[in-house]
C-alpha cells in the first residue's frame, strides 16, 4: 500500500492505512469517511465489542444463575437448587472469561458474522429493561395481589420480579453498554496493552482495502 517495493498499491482513493501513524487514525478526527462505509478501525472496534459482548453476558448470565440458585434454595429450604444452578453458573462464568480473553487478545474474525439488533447504548439498554420489566410487572401484578396472602407466595414474587430483572440487564444493559463504548474501548486497548497495539499496528502496515472507497481509519 505504501512505497515499499512488493506490496500491493492501493486500491481506494483516498489515504492509505500507511499515510499516518496508529495514533493518528485512532484519535478523534474531522476526518470523515465515505458515506455508508465505515473505515478498518470502525469496524475491527464493533466486532470487537460484539465478541466481548457475549463473554460478559455469559459472565453476568451465570453470576445471576448462581444467585437465583442460592435464592431458590434459602426460599425454598432445599439444597439441591443452589447445587445444579451452582454448577451451570460456574460453567457459564469459566466460558464467559475465556471469550473475554479471546476477544481482548486478537483482531476479530472478519469472516465470522455478527447481528446486534438491540440497543447499542446504556441508556438504550436501561430503557428497553425497564420497559419490558414495567410491561411484565403490569401483566402480572394483578395475578399476585389476587392471589390469598400467604409468605411463601410473597418469597416468590419478589424472587420473580427480582430476578427478571437481573435477566433484563444481563440480556440488554451489559451488551448495550459495551457495543455503545466500542471505540473508546479499541482507543483504551491500543494505549494500555502493548500486545493488541502491535496487533493494531500490523494491520496498519499489511491492511489494503476491499473496495475502492473503504479507509483504514479515522476511528
Amino acid at each position: 500500500m505504501s512505497g515499499i517495493p512488493g506490496t500491493p498499491r492501493p486500491v481506494s482513493i483516498y489515504p492509505p492505512a500507511t499515510s499516518r501513524s496508529l495514533d493518528s487514525w485512532l484519535a478523534s478526527s474531522s476526518t470523515s469517511t465515505p458515506v455508508g462505509m465505515p473505515s478498518r478501525l470502525q469496524q475491527i472496534a464493533d466486532a470487537r465489542a460484539a465478541d466481548i459482548s457475549v463473554g460478559a453476558v455469559a459472565v453476568s448470565g451465570g453470576i445471576v444463575t448462581m444467585l437465583l440458585g442460592a435464592y431458590w434454595s434459602v426460599a425454598g429450604l432445599v439444597v439441591l437448587p443452589v447445587i445444579i444452578l451452582g454448577i451451570v453458573g460456574a460453567g457459564l462464568v469459566a466460558l464467559g472469561n475465556v471469550l473475554l480473553r479471546r476477544a481482548r487478545s486478537r483482531l476479530p474474525n472478519e469472516q465470522r458474522l455478527r447481528s446486534t439488533r438491540g440497543p447499542r447504548t446504556a441508556r438504550g439498554g436501561v430503557v428497553t429493561a425497564a420497559s419490558l420489566w414495567g410491561v411484565m410487572a403490569v401483566v402480572t401484578g394483578g395475578a399476585w395481589f389476587e392471589a390469598p396472602p400467604r409468605d411463601g407466595l410473597i418469597v416468590v414474587a419478589i424472587g420473580f420480579y427480582l430476578f427478571f430483572a437481573l435477566l433484563l440487564v444481563v440480556g440488554f444493559v451489559v451488551p448495550a453498554t459495551i457495543l455503545g463504548r466500542a471505540r473508546e474501548s479499541l482507543r483504551r486497548a491500543a494505549a494500555e496493552d502493548a500486545a493488541y497495539r502491535a496487533l493494531l499496528e500490523h494491520d496498519r502496515l499489511t491492511w489494503s482495502p476491499r473496495y475502492g472507497d473503504q479507509m483504514f481509519g479515522p476511528l
